[in-house]
């Protein structure tokens, strides 16, 4: 003997359901798009404020976006001294607890010579209105002693840590109540 049980309205509510699925995963996609571009907006505002542009703007335009996949984004700055100014060099690096495994891939990065590094500071030492004559105590300087760490990728990143996972879970919580 078999029995049948009909649920009116199951169909229109599993709809509701499969619909309601892609409107959140939408949602949520939008909501890390957006969370990337503040991101990014968060590392040049501290750029700025640290005024760590660059001779040429480079570490400002180096910072970027760039779409992975749909719902995949990775905040970025190609500047390849930008991590220099992150984590500081020599006896002053600073690397804040979680970010050893990015730090490490850098630490005995060089790039170019000793003549090409003068060179750097002297068009350095132009732009900041210091006697260029004066680039290579500066980079001697610079190789001996380090620079202080001036930290703008991970303050950004730490904002939208806190940000992003609170927002998907409004998402979440009014596509519940619905």
């Amino acid at each position: 003997m078999a029995k049948h049980v009909q649920i009116k309205g199951l169909d229109e509510l599993l709809r509701k359901v499969q619909n309601l699925e892609k409107a959140v995963q939408d949602e949520v996609q939008l909501e890390v798009e957006i969370a990337a571009f503040r991101m990014d907006e968060l590392a040049k505002q501290n750029i700025r404020s640290q005024n760590i542009i660059g001779v040429t703007s480079d570490v400002l335009k180096g910072q970027a976006v760039i779409k992975v996949a749909d719902g995949e984004y990775r905040v970025v700055n190609n500047t390849y001294y930008s991590v220099f100014q992150e984590f500081g060099t020599g006896a002053r690096v600073q690397v804040p607890p979680g970010w050893e495994d990015v730090a490490i891939v850098w630490k005995d990065y060089q790039r170019g010579n000793f003549a090409q590094f003068v060179d750097k500071m002297q068009e350095w030492c132009k732009v900041k209105g210091i006697e260029p004559g004066n680039a290579y105590i500066i980079a001697v300087s610079i190789l001996h002693n380090g620079i202080k760490a001036r930290p703008f990728f991970i303050p950004a990143f730490d904002v939208i840590e806190v940000e992003l996972p609170k927002r998907i879970k409004e998402i979440i919580n009014d596509a519940l109540k619905s």
